[in-house]
């Protein structure tokens, strides 16, 4: 009982193997597997993939950001609940990461767009807290112009063009012009 309620103290929803051997403390391989077959028969924890654990109600941004280890949330997701666009799927959950990928929990779509390292690493405008990592608006705006550079943003004037103007600099010419156009038609 003490490992189950350090579990549900922990702050954390979704777990890797690693992440529990630290938290429990259980050294042995046959220990932690010992454990992972409790909790699941108790209905505690719940498995997601392969070395990939969650709690009963967890979270789906944190569980976003523990699919893919080199993750971000943005694009559409972010987008929608800051109010810059109004169409969107609750069921998805995009993300930028250095691999293209999908996976399917649940009900819910996590689509993974590739982006290049040197853009994915730098953690201008990424907000990063213990369990997620989620993108400011103006970050996922650009995430989005450079991978769709054709793309038009319904509310533009929610966003803060001198952190947008920062982040920028960090994307490749197109994706440059592409905000330029799309900042001149707003007209801002």
């Amino acid at each position: 009982m003490k490992h189950i309620s350090l579990l549900i103290n922990s702050g954390k929803t979704v777990f890797r193997r690693k992440d529990l051997e630290l938290l429990l403390n259980i050294k042995s391989v046959s220990g932690l597997s010992n454990f992972l077959t409790r909790a699941k028969k108790q209905n505690i924890l719940f498995p997601i993939q392969n070395g990939l654990w969650r709690l009963k109600n967890y979270n789906n941004s944190e569980l976003a950001c523990k699919l893919r280890i080199k993750s971000y949330i943005s694009l559409e997701t972010v987008l929608y609940s800051s109010g810059i666009i109004f169409q969107f799927s609750p069921n998805i959950i995009h993300c930028i990461s250095n691999n293209s990928r999908n996976y399917i929990v649940e009900w819910t779509n996590y689509v993974y767009h590739k982006i290049k390292d040197d853009i994915l690493f730098d953690p201008i405008g990424v907000n990063i807290s213990t369990n997620t990592m989620i993108a400011t608006p103006e970050r996922a705006l650009c995430d989005l112009l450079y991978l769709y550079p054709n793309t038009n943003v319904e509310n533009i004037q929610w966003l803060n063009t001198k952190l947008l103007k920062k982040i920028i600099t960090i994307y490749p010419h197109f994706t440059i012009l592409a905000l330029e156009k799309l900042l001149h038609g707003a007209q801002l």
